[in-house]
């Protein structure tokens, strides 16, 4: 068997969302993986502003590579585009880039061998659990607690919200011109500290003591303001504060993790083993958080999960993608919570016909050969960039 074409596609998908009237457009993209067999795998990713340059990185600089190579040989195929890109092979639209591929063939061999891509990682279980990532940073919280009241009517046991207020988004480019401007925390007051208890505070109470409650930084803090708001935070009970500090900065991981109860979580964001190794084994954290759409696929996803095994460390998803992280956590032994961002979930429910959705705190697989998904007829030129 062997590729005969390879096409990436950039795609905006637009989500309407809770207590909004206008929708919010999540930028994705789809990757097709042609065989002489008729065998198709199809892969994804989610970068954000740059999906057109990962695609664009795949159409332009991988497919010659990858054309005419077995894609069964999967670790002979990345290692190919490793060796021919080593210079490139640590930045943030390689990195994309190269975990869809991966995720393709994986699509790809599993439907070849007729099996879920989550037994050719290690069939571990067929159900995971789950947590629903709810709500946007400027809701008030009138809304965030309407919206959780709402997921809690629907069964849903465990939720993960945004801290942080406007620290947390992007810049725009005038606050950047601002002397200091560049700091997602500047104007940091000790009201905003405040608010973001109280917010935490009312979701709590909404969904009760007996569900989980997890809270995210997107990497918006400073290292004094993150130990604040963790110490102020630890009655609450929380899973995890996730992407504390700025920078995921190890050492100032590993500071807050020295100073508060909450266990500290991080890595979604990062492209590498060796940037992971380096976290994991300074003990920089308490859950790893490796996404399988940034962290290389499922062939560095799993390098990565066994050296947290190694290290006694759980894993877990963060930065969304729900639909083909399950897949790595049914498989390895060692598989965590995965998260169903709503702004993702309803992404997958745009691009695939009927994926696997969250039931009572848990998301089952399927028997489907791959990954199980079907890409909608009309989705990618409907939402083609």
């Amino acid at each position: 068997m062997k590729i005969t074409n390879v096409e990436a596609v950039a795609l905006d998908v637009p989500i309407m969302v809770r207590h909004r009237k206008d929708p919010f457009v999540r930028q994705c993209n789809l990757v097709r993986i042609d065989t002489d067999s008729g065998i198709s795998g199809y892969g994804y990713t989610s970068p954000g502003e740059w999906h057109s340059t990962a695609a664009k990185v795949v159409n332009d600089m991988f497919r010659d590579v990858l054309i005419g190579q077995n894609p069964c040989k999967i670790n002979s195929v990345i290692s190919s585009l490793s060796t021919r890109f080593n210079r490139h092979r640590a930045t943030g639209a390689w990195a994309s880039a190269v975990s869809m591929v991966d995720i393709g063939l994986w699509d790809l061999l599993g439907k070849l061998y007729g099996v879920p891509t989550s037994v050719l990682l290690g069939g571990a279980r067929t159900e995971v659990p789950v947590y629903i990532t709810f709500g946007l940073a400027e809701y008030s919280t009138e809304e965030l607690v309407d919206t959780v009241s709402h997921l809690v009517d629907e069964g849903h046991t465990r939720f993960k919200m945004i801290v942080g207020g406007l620290r947390s988004r992007p810049i725009t480019r005038e606050e950047s011109l601002r002397p200091g401007g560049s700091h997602w925390f500047q104007g940091f007051t000790e009201d905003l500290l405040l608010n973001d208890v109280k917010r935490v505070a009312a979701v709590r109470e909404a969904i009760g003591p007996d569900k989980g409650l997890m809270v995210d930084g997107n990497g918006a803090f400073p290292l004094g303001e993150a130990k604040r708001l963790a110490q102020n935070l630890e009655p609450f009970n929380l899973i995890w504060f996730e992407e504390p500090v700025l920078g995921n900065d190890p050492d100032l991981l590993q500071r807050l993790r020295d100073q508060t109860t909450v266990p500290i979580a991080a890595g979604q964001n990062i492209g590498s083993l060796a940037a992971h190794r380096t976290l994991i084994e300074s003990k920089s954290y308490d859950i790893c958080q490796l996404n399988v759409t940034h962290c290389g696929g499922y062939s560095e996803a799993l390098k990565i999960a066994h050296l947290a095994e190694a290290h006694n460390m759980p894993i877990a998803t963060g930065g969304a993608q729900p639909h083909h992280n399950m897949h790595f956590h049914a498989g390895v032994q060692n598989g965590g919570l995965v998260e169903f961002h709503w702004l993702s979930w309803k992404v997958g429910e745009a691009l695939f016909v009927d994926p696997p959705a969250p039931r009572n705190g848990f998301v089952s697989l399927t028997d489907e050969p791959g990954l199980g998904l079907e890409v909608r007829p009309d989705a990618i030129e409907k939402f083609r960039v």
